[in-house]
């Protein structure tokens, strides 16, 4: 999947070493390395290593750990990315929490496709939907229903807007 990935001054993410800070202090974050264009980059995980776990309640309500392999999540992002359609002149709002699992999705399908990622302020996002879609100028959206039901623009005055994805929790909205 890392293949996938355009970027002009590639980064590496690695885990900061205890105690090894320019200041003497413990490194308790990450530190981004620009490894520019003759480094070596490391070679990628099997599909089956383990990736990351996500946390979801699904239908029960109760937090549960899904393990995610790399293959897996690599598989995710092509399969929306080709059946939504995104491609490099798309331009995807993120519209969801990054604690959402679409979330990852969204982030993922975007790069593999060296598409654009859109992302505002959540008040943007509840107060004024459609001035965010059209400004940003989006092409594609994943949003909950009840966000979407915030949309005071008609759909056909987002010109640009080409695929309205919905999904999660439909809650109803009232307004004080």
């Amino acid at each position: 999947f890392r293949s996938k990935i355009k970027r002009k001054s590639p980064v590496r993410l690695s885990p900061g070493r205890r105690g090894s800070s320019a200041r003497g202090s413990r490194s308790t974050g990450w530190a981004a390395t620009a490894t520019g264009p003759s480094a070596t980059a490391p070679a990628p995980p099997p599909p089956g290593a383990l990736c990351h776990h996500i946390y979801t309640s699904g239908s029960t309500g109760l937090p549960k750990a899904v393990s995610v392999t790399h293959g897996a999540l690599a598989s995710y992002g092509h399969e929306k990315a080709r059946t939504q359609r995104v491609g490099g002149a798309s331009r995807v709002l993120v519209a969801s929490a990054h604690t959402w699992d679409p979330f990852l999705g969204d982030v993922l399908s975007t790069l593999a496709c060296g598409a654009t990622l859109v992302s505002a302020p959540r008040a943007d996002l509840v107060h004024d939907l459609g001035a965010t879609l059209r400004d940003g100028l989006v092409t594609h959206v994943l949003a909950t229903p009840s966000l979407w039901a915030l949309l005071s623009y008609p759909p056909g005055s987002l010109p640009r807007l080409r695929c309205i994805a919905l999904g999660g929790r439909s809650e109803e909205h009232t307004s004080e």
